[in-house]
């Protein structure tokens, strides 16, 4: 029987890093002997392009204008029991270590700021905890002036007054349901990316071989 893997969250705001730093992680793990099943949310199934497709402003709705909040957070509430059931639970079963770039906390940072705490946690009840949730921090400033030149298409949450509610959702989550969302490291992600890489890469050493 295949020991079971452990779930790796990488999270922060947007412009912070976490896309680089989720390849970079599942990279260096590789190299260290492990197999790694590397994913994010939204997840690549059928939800998750329909949240993408909002997120860009893309998806043409019968009534106009932009989905509802509420919308976009039992979308991502619905793509993450996909994400789980089709991806993430048979990685770890088979022993596999899953590195994904946003997890539950991302919901509870964008939809929580915006339609309470306790709903969010509500969806997100039958979720596994990550086995460790790696949060990147960056001044306000560096995340926008790094979305700034990120390019692409403007998406929905980059507005710089959103983005301070989100920090404050993040931090709000962090304090009030640490429980439900499991150990979390906050790592700070303002300097060069093979350092934050290898600051991640330590925090993952120190949490799971103390517990071998």
């Amino acid at each position: 029987m295949n020991k079971r893997g452990r779930l790796i969250a990488v999270e922060g705001l947007d412009g912070v890093g976490t896309t680089t730093q989720s390849q970079r992680i599942s990279a260096g793990l590789r190299a260290r002997g492990y197999r790694v099943v590397e994913t994010r949310e939204p997840s690549a199934g059928p939800v998750g392009g329909l949240i993408r497709l909002a997120l860009e402003g893309r998806l043409a709705l019968a009534q106009g204008g932009a989905m509802s909040e509420a919308t976009m957070g039992l979308l991502f509430a619905a793509d993450r029991a996909d994400h789980i059931a089709s991806v993430v639970e048979p990685a770890l079963a088979s022993g596999a270590w899953v590195v994904t770039d946003r997890y539950v906390l991302s919901n509870f940072g964008y939809q929580g700021s915006m339609l309470g705490f306790g709903w969010v946690a509500g969806l997100n009840a039958h979720a596994p905890k990550a086995d460790l949730t790696l949060y990147l921090t960056v001044p306000a400033r560096v995340a926008r002036r790094r979305l700034a030149t990120r390019g692409g298409l403007h998406e929905r949450y980059d507005n710089p007054t959103v983005q301070l509610r989100v920090r404050r959702g993040y931090a709000t989550a962090l304090r009030r349901y640490g429980v439900a969302i499991g150990p979390v490291v906050h790592l700070d992600a303002q300097g060069a990316i093979e350092e934050v890489t290898e600051a991640a890469l330590g925090a993952i050493r120190d949490r799971f071989e103390r517990q071998r």
